[in-house]
């Protein structure tokens, strides 16, 4: 779900008038026929496979092996740092699984990579607390939920807040923090 760079050919030898590839490409990538530019945004995973491109002018044609594979964004990240354990593994030892990691956007070779949250009173504001937390990363949206209890299903989002970015983290302000105890928790999504 990623749009690839334009994968633009060179030749020598005469102007191309066309172009040819087989088998066809990863669902949602396009070889234009003029052009050879190869490119679009994949809908499928898809193994690592050779494709052959045909380049054809009044003088005959030449063939080119193009090997192409469609990843998943988290196989593309863990190949980058190497990582020896699957999504549920934790190659630091931080507690953390190689998954969150991704999708906290950390290196996961780095135990002394983590997200951190942090909650404490409003100086002189009794019903409010500060929540800060990151590091926020790009791509990620993050949503802050609060309940009085542990229990599933009993986390709503916050209301009654503010909230302001000061470099790599997010500081929340729960105007409404009234009651015993109150439990926080940050959602983070990738898409």
């Amino acid at each position: 779900d990623t749009v690839i760079p334009d994968n633009t050919p060179t030749s020598s030898g005469g102007t191309v008038v066309s172009y040819a590839v087989s088998p066809a490409l990863p669902t949602g990538l396009t070889l234009n026929t003029s052009t050879g530019v190869i490119s679009g945004t994949p809908t499928a995973l898809a193994a690592a496979a050779d494709y052959t491109v045909t380049a054809s002018n009044t003088g005959g044609s030449t063939t080119t092996a193009l090997n192409l594979a469609v990843t998943s964004a988290y196989s593309a990240w863990s190949t980058q740092y190497q990582l020896t354990q699957g999504p549920e593994g934790d190659d630091d030892g931080d507690g953390n699984s190689n998954y969150f990691e991704f999708v906290a956007d950390l290196i996961p070779t780095n135990a002394a990579s983590f997200f951190k949250t942090t909650v404490t009173h409003v100086s002189g504001q009794p019903n409010q607390m500060a929540i800060v937390y990151g590091p926020i990363a790009y791509g990620r949206t993050y949503e802050l939920k609060s309940s009085d209890s542990l229990a599933p299903g009993s986390w709503t989002a916050l209301s009654g807040s503010t909230s302001s970015d000061l470099g790599n983290e997010r500081k929340v302000i729960d105007t409404e923090a009234t009651g015993t105890k109150k439990y926080y928790r940050v959602e983070i999504n990738y898409p």
